[in-house]
């Protein structure tokens, strides 16, 4: 039996002790040490003898073992704990914005060179660059006098003196101050051949002017190719000037002719002040001309003669309807037609579309009037023919007046595709050309027609008494009655008062 852990071998038990009424080793306290085993060599310790059965009392009630502990839940390797996130770095402290600097007073200069300010009413507006207009001015030159507008050379300009070499390069600042010139870029080489004198050390004005603008077109070919001309003799025999302004080259005539006369105005003032006050009487007087100034002239110029031109295509008109009708009368009620056609186009151009009367417009009204004869030329052709056959105005409009009709359809709905156009004239000439018809059509079924009626009522209105008795009295006579009273007969069926 085993007690506090130590095995007692040979312990035998007394015959009067009853196995169930031993009683129960007390638990070791808890301060005492527990007997360990003992090695095999040493002898076996024996407890002492039991007591008497009368000694021995009950034993106690064994106290409950203690309530086991709960076991601690099973070890876990910690979780690796989450890197912390990076923190952003501290923003630097701003550095103190700087004072901007003070502007610079304002001075008395002159004004910029891009300027852009009304013209005559129109606005100043931005445009690209590719619509701006460039203006030439030509130096040593005679004013034109040919109708095809060439020029000749000057053969008194003499660039040598010093007086017109500084009053060359005056007058292009002048041209950039002017407020009306609306210029901004300049291309002014007598200016920069002084600043390349002086970058040479050379000073300016020149004193052998022809050997250093030979050697400034050397080094400068693309300022000076077609803007100078030079002689072996007299040295430079012309020049030009090239500016870029703010004016729309799309402009018409009108808008342009105000332009082109400020260009002409300042451009006479300058020769004048520059011959009398800077003593440049070599120079001449320059002339400005521009590609745009030749174009508005072309226009003005055209529509001017518009209605000249409209007044001699009505006359070609009448001549042609008298050719074919071989009646005056019929003729004048056909060109009165015509003419009202090619008005009605007018008034429709300058009041109901509202569009400036230009070089469109005017080509346009001379090549309608051509349009305007076919109609009531046929009309009018057809009342011949159908008169002579012994019908009248309205056998004629029914025979004619389906294919002038359908002939008006069919031009309208061609004409309608151009007003479909992005390009501005192509709209302009069909919405013309529509309206052309349409009052040409109007006058060769309306109005034609109702002027012939009129025509044959007048034809067929009754003579008067007096007049339908001589012809009653010639009836007579020529029937071989009896003359009338106060006549005589005579041989040869002749009456004699």
């Amino acid at each position: 039996m085993a007690a506090n852990g130590i095995s007692l071998a040979g312990q035998q038990q007394h015959p009067q002790e009853q196995p169930a009424a031993r009683p129960a080793p007390a638990p070791a306290a808890p301060h005492q040490h527990q007997q360990q085993p003992q090695h095999p060599s040493l002898p076996t310790l024996r407890p002492p003898a039991a007591p008497s059965p009368a000694a021995v009392r009950p034993p106690a009630p064994a106290p409950l073992p203690p309530a086991p502990r709960p076991l601690p839940p099973p070890w876990r390797p910690p979780a690796p704990a989450a890197a912390p996130a990076p923190r952003p770095p501290a923003p630097r402290p701003l550095a103190p914005a700087a004072a901007p600097p003070p502007a610079p007073p304002r001075s008395p200069v002159a004004p910029p060179r891009v300027v852009a300010p009304s013209l005559h009413g129109v606005k100043a507006r931005g445009m690209a660059y590719d619509r701006t207009s460039t203006v030439t001015v030509l130096w040593g030159f005679l004013p034109s006098t040919s109708s095809a507008g060439a020029y000749e050379v000057d053969p008194y300009f003499d660039m040598r003196p010093h007086a017109a070499q500084q009053a060359l390069i005056d007058f292009c600042e002048r041209v950039e101050q002017e407020v009306g010139l609306k210029v901004f870029k300049t291309t002014c080489w007598p200016r920069d051949f002084a600043q390349w004198l002086r970058g040479r050390n050379s000073g300016f004005p020149s004193t052998n002017l022809k050997s250093d603008i030979h050697h400034f077109s050397i080094h400068e070919p693309a300022l000076m190719k077609g803007r100078y001309g030079l002689d072996a003799e007299v040295g430079v025999t012309w020049l030009s000037m090239d500016f870029r302004a703010e004016f729309d080259t799309h402009s018409s005539g009108r808008t342009t002719e105000p332009y082109m006369a400020a260009w002409e105005e300042f451009v006479d003032r300058e020769a004048e002040r520059l011959s009398t006050d800077r003593g440049a009487h070599s120079l001449g007087t320059p002339a400005a001309s521009s590609e745009l100034f030749m174009r508005a002239e072309a226009e003005l110029r055209v529509v001017g003669s518009a209605l000249a031109s409209w007044l001699c295509s009505v006359a070609c008109a009448l001549v042609a309807v008298a050719v074919f009708t071989r009646d005056a009368k019929l003729s004048v009620i056909a060109t009165f037609a015509i003419f009202s056609t090619a008005a009605c186009s007018l008034f429709a151009i300058t009041s109901i579309f509202q569009w400036e009367f230009g070089l469109m417009e005017a080509v346009s009204l001379i090549i309608f009037c051509g349009f305007s004869v076919d109609y009531p030329l046929h009309v009018v052709q057809a009342y011949v023919q159908e008169r002579q056959q012994g019908s009248g105005v309205r056998k004629a409009l029914r025979e004619v007046g389906f294919a002038v009709g359908s002939g008006c359809l069919t031009t309208c709905g061609a004409a309608a595709f151009l007003l479909l156009c992005q390009i501005r004239i192509f709209t302009r000439f069909g919405q013309v050309l529509i309206v052309n018809m349409l009052f040409s059509i109007v006058f060769a079924v309306a109005w034609i027609p109702a002027c012939l009626e009129l025509r044959e009522m007048w034809a067929k209105t009754p003579p008067l008494p007096g007049s339908q008795a001589a012809e009653s009295h010639a009836a007579d006579a020529g029937t071989g009655g009896s003359p009338p009273e106060g006549f005589v007969e005579l041989p040869g069926s002749a009456l004699r008062a």
